[in-house]
């Protein structure tokens, strides 16, 4: 081995190859050991450390789990490329399934790109890329398959470093291929603002699975969280009542433009009121549990979740991982969660209907003034993070403090690849020399309301207690609402703490965060193939939506979110929304609002855009 080794010259790399490996479906990818930059002295320990990886805990259960029984290791010793740039080309985008060569590049060795700390997406210029993917063309042509392809540049040249077929299945993130429907974000829109990793978007369906026949009521549309318009009304328009179901659905998905349509569901009246007749007890059984165990559930989750992330840390194996998942997590996601769920989407107490009834009395500003400062008494759980930063600054509360009861909360606080505000000890004390006075803030917001309540009463006394009462009741359903948010903001911080416990435990690092919860459970990491592409798009400006996804409030399209904004045949854009009916393809946004962020006290006005593109069907 010596004297190949002298004749082949140093250093080399050292990698392993498993009879098992590259089966179709299975890749192996990360199970076996390759020993990179190897030299004379450390060859020997490298190929042993390839030979034991065929006995490693992580590749027998990988077998066990895909029923493989029996395996023999080979070692390849190879010159080491002195590379400038390498990484993976894909002769197909893995993601979507398209003809779309993908090609993820980091300077120097592949390692940074495999653990995630240097960005793929601007390391080779397009000049660069195009000589690499002729290559891996004419590789595909050779295998009659889409290939996934490992590379080097070294002196100007490309080196084909290890090229197999693309073993991992196509994930397409666009729902509205289901049918001709109206899809709106404008209330999740505000709770999940980006694009989700698939194990968050698999969290995710989890609490939001329900479909009338076979037309869900929630979806993925590159990547971000839509709900389904046309079978929130379906029901109203089978009963004769969709305008009165659009009215009341206000308050979750906002209002629909004059003269937009809500296409309706290719089902007759007998089989949509049969499809929600059969899928009533769920949403009954949750609003029942909501109603009896919301209180207690509230009252105890921050123990309860403090106690799941102390287990997942004193994990100290894979296996005791997994059985702390089914013994104690997986109810945290699917019994405390739901509830919790249905206290955060049930708590409305009619606020739409009253915002009319408002603005009639009072005109828009004064009932928009009127239907805000719920922070009043026991306070908005959304408004505490801003007073307990303030709180911190005058001492009246610990730092410790401040990150047991608000540092769950974040922007983008239900994707769980987010690091929260507790893990991070900067963060606090940026946020404190950014802070402005939220105290000062919400005082002016009570001055505004109390002025225009007096008007109220002053113009319409007849009607003020009645109105009163009713704003009591939203005010305490909006508390609720909250609450139940911020304690499920707080489960998913948990989901967060197992993720990445278990990416630390297996060294799959956070790759663990884009394959879905199901197949993190089952050890089913053959899909870690996807991930440099799946990084690499949800790194992107759209995080995996496609280049230009619009990103709005809402969409009636049969079409493909990943070619949003491109210029087509037939498709334009325009930067104001459209007037009348809203067409196939043309997405709609909200008016104006005033945001106010935990992060610090600013405004910031979203912008109304109007885009249309060719449909595919």
């Amino acid at each position: 081995m010596l004297e190949a080794f002298r004749e082949l010259g140093g250093p080399v790399a050292v990698r392993s190859s498993a009879t098992a490996e590259d089966l179709p479906g299975l890749s192996f990818a990360g199970q076996h050991d390759t020993v990179l930059n190897v030299s004379e002295d450390g060859l020997f320990d490298a190929v042993l450390r390839c030979w034991d990886s065929l006995s490693s805990e992580r590749a027998v259960a990988y077998r066990e789990h895909n029923g493989i029984t029996s395996a023999e290791m080979a070692v390849v010793v190879q010159r080491m490329v002195p590379a400038e740039f390498s990484g993976v080309l894909f002769t197909a985008d893995p993601v979507t399934g398209r003809a779309e060569p993908v090609v993820d590049a980091v300077r120097g060795l592949g390692e940074a790109l495999v653990s995630g700390t240097e960005n793929p997406a601007d390391a080779l210029s397009g000049d660069q890329k195009a000589p690499l993917i002729a290559l891996g063309a004419r590789i595909e042509a050779l295998y009659g398959t889409p290939m996934d392809i490992e590379w080097a540049l070294a002196g100007g040249e490309f080196q084909i470093l290890q090229a197999r077929p693309i073993t991992s299945s196509r994930v397409e993130w666009n729902d509205t291929l289901d049918g001709d429907h109206l899809w709106s974000n404008g209330n999740v829109g505000e709770a999940v603002p980006e694009a989700m990793t698939p194990v968050t978007w698999s969290l995710v369906r989890v609490l939001s699975n329900a479909a009338i026949g076979p037309h869900r009521i929630s979806g993925n549309i590159g990547g971000r969280f839509y709900l389904n318009i046309s079978t929130f009304t379906a029901f109203g328009a089978a009963v004769g009542k969709a305008g009165e179901m659009l009215r009341s659905g206000e308050e979750t998905f906002g209002r629909i433009p004059a003269g937009v349509t809500v296409p309706p569901l290719p089902m007759s009246r007998a089989a949509i009121l049969g499809a929600v007749l059969r899928g009533a007890g769920e949403p009954l059984k949750q609003q029942f549990l909501y109603r009896t165990r919301l209180p207690g559930l509230v009252r105890d989750n921050p123990a309860r979740c403090a106690a799941a992330r102390r287990a997942i840390a004193a994990c100290a194996t894979p296996e005791a991982l997994l059985a702390l998942w089914h013994d104690d997590i997986d109810r945290l996601l699917r019994f405390v969660c739901p509830i919790l769920d249905a206290g955060a989407r049930m708590a409305g107490g009619g606020r739409a209907a009253l915002r009319r009834e408002l603005v009639a009395l009072a005109g828009e500003e004064d009932a928009a003034t009127l239907l805000t400062g719920f922070h009043a008494g026991e306070g908005l759980s959304s408004v505490g993070p801003l007073i307990g930063l303030a709180q911190v600054r005058s001492e009246e509360l610990s730092r410790e403090e401040y990150a047991q009861r608000w540092g769950h909360r974040s922007h983008d606080e239900f994707e769980i690849h987010e690091p929260r505000p507790a893990e991070d000890p900067a963060w606090m004390t940026a946020q404190l020399d950014a802070l402005a006075d939220p105290v000062a803030l919400l005082e002016r917001q009570a001055a505004a309301r109390a002025a225009a309540w007096d008007r109220l009463v002053a113009a319409h006394p007849q009607r003020a207690r009645r109105i009163e009462r009713r704003l009591a009741r939203i005010g305490a359903g909006a508390r609720s609402r909250e609450q139940a948010r911020s304690e499920m903001v707080r489960a998913f911080w948990v989901m967060r703490a197992f993720v990445l416990r278990a990416g630390e435990l297996t060294s799959s690092g956070d790759a663990l965060f884009f394959p879905p919860i199901d197949d993190v459970l089952g050890g089913e990491t053959s899909l870690l193939d996807r991930v440099p592409a799946q990084r690499q798009a949800y790194a992107r400006g759209d995080r995996g939506a496609g280049a230009g996804h619009p990103g709005g409030r809402g969409l009636r399209q049969r079409d493909d979110p990943h070619r949003h904004g491109r210029r087509r045949p037939g498709g334009r854009c325009s930067g104001h929304r459209a007037e009348g009916a809203l067409s196939r393809g043309q997405l709609w946004a909200s008016a104006p609002c005033i945001e106010t962020s935990w992060r610090r006290m600013r405004s910031r006005t979203r912008s109304i855009t109007s885009v249309t593109v060719s449909p595919s069907a």
